[in-house]
């Protein structure tokens, strides 16, 4: 997986790539808006079988983005909305990809970078 500044994931895979593109709500700024294009490869899309596969991969890539990546972001973002939390600490469970890309946006806002908590 591929982030590339400062909105677009590029997800390579054996049979097809991934890319996500984020822009923020101008009007809103806890939500924003996805465009996700998949493009088979070409030993899949020669395929008799390529628009069952295409439609196998839409289903399968939505329903782990909509029903739980983005489920979890939106409670997420309600609780960071609410104000009720002063700070919030990534789990051990998420990798270090998520600090760097927390201190990238913070680096290009000119904000100060947040720690790197070894784990036990």
């Amino acid at each position: 997986m591929y982030w590339l500044f400062p909105n677009v994931q590029f997800i390579p895979s054996g049979s097809v790539v991934y890319v996500v593109r984020t822009y923020p709500d101008a009007r809103y700024p806890g939500r924003h808006i996805s465009r996700i294009s998949f493009y088979l490869r070409p030993h899949v899309s020669l395929n008799s079988d390529a628009a069952h596969f295409a439609e196998e991969v839409d289903r399968g890539f939505g329903n782990i983005i909509r029903d739980e990546d983005y489920a979890m972001s939106a409670s997420q973002q309600r609780s960071a909305s609410s104000g009720a939390l002063e700070h919030v600490v990534f789990g051990r469970n998420e990798p270090a990809a998520l600090h760097h890309f927390h201190n990238t946006y913070r680096a290009a806002l000119g904000k100060e970078l947040l720690p790197l908590h070894p784990t036990p």
